[in-house]
């Protein structure tokens, strides 16, 4: 099922046969007020209820409860997509990064420090897909997207309806080490 904003979105595609989707223990869906909220690897239409759209990233939140946030990011090619909470930068910043290489779906939590990132020690992602679309046609780019649900904590660092920053960057290639080849800050509010 292609989304309507990412089909806007330099017409990325993400259908429901992407590759290599890769899950942690989580519950699979959640009734929101936007309609079914699926950790499936695939954004479907009415599934977010916050956009945020760049020529290179595309970047969905959902609040599923009081404690709980669905977040999706997705970028044209065939490298890592990353989105982080926390700073508006890379220091100090919760980073969720995933790629799918070799048909299998792979996922990491890092804290950034300084100008580099390392696994984070405390983890708090309930759980997370990673897929890489099959385009439909040669003019449509392959993407990478990957979902996580974490605590709304993690996100939304300066309370609940507050504004809270994110990061978000694309690589060259499926590695946890490449350099990004895009990215940028935002600060956003989820109601």
């Amino acid at each position: 099922m292609l989304s309507v904003n990412a089909v806007a979105f330099l017409l990325l595609a993400v259908i429901a046969g992407a590759a290599g989707a890769q899950e942690l223990p989580a519950h699979r869906q959640v009734e929101t007020g936007s309609g079914t909220v699926e950790l499936d690897g695939v954004i479907s239409d009415q599934e977010y209820t916050l956009r945020h759209l760049t020529e290179a990233v595309a970047v969905y939140l959902v609040r599923l409860d009081e404690d709980t946030i669905q977040v999706a990011v997705e970028a044209a090619g065939e490298g890592w997509v990353s989105v982080g909470f926390g700073s508006e930068k890379m220091d100090g910043s919760r980073m969720l990064i995933g790629f799918v290489e070799d048909g299998e779906a792979r996922f990491e939590e890092h804290l950034g420090s300084g100008w580099r990132h390392s696994l984070h020690e405390q983890p708090v992602v309930q759980g997370s897909a990673v897929s890489r679309s099959t385009p439909p046609g040669p003019d449509t780019p392959v993407t990478t997207m990957l979902e996580a649900r974490l605590p709304a904590e993690a996100v939304e660092v300066n309370g609940r309806g507050e504004p809270f920053p994110i990061i978000y960057a694309v690589g060259p290639r499926p590695n946890f080490t490449a350099r990004h080849r895009a990215r940028g800050s935002q600060m956003l509010v989820l109601e």
